[in-house]
């Protein structure tokens, strides 16, 4: 009970967190963010996404991801 415990609570604390930081950063470092969780999540050092799935994860439109830096 106490993992469970312990997961949420950390479940919890990383929601706030990326709900803060897509609240105050930049388009550019959303995407960045978005791109290291999910690497560190793989196996290997590829991400077969496309822009349209990135933008809809981050909420913008698709000409906002492919422009950005």
């Amino acid at each position: 009970m106490q993992q469970l415990l312990c997961y949420t609570q950390a479940l919890f604390t990383h929601m706030a967190q990326t709900s803060a930081c897509n609240r105050h950063h930049e388009l550019d470092q959303q995407l960045c963010r978005w791109l290291l969780l999910n690497l560190d999540r793989r196996n290997g050092n590829e991400v077969t996404v496309t822009h349209e799935r990135i933008a809809g994860m981050l909420g913008v439109r698709r000409e906002g991801v492919t422009s950005a830096r």
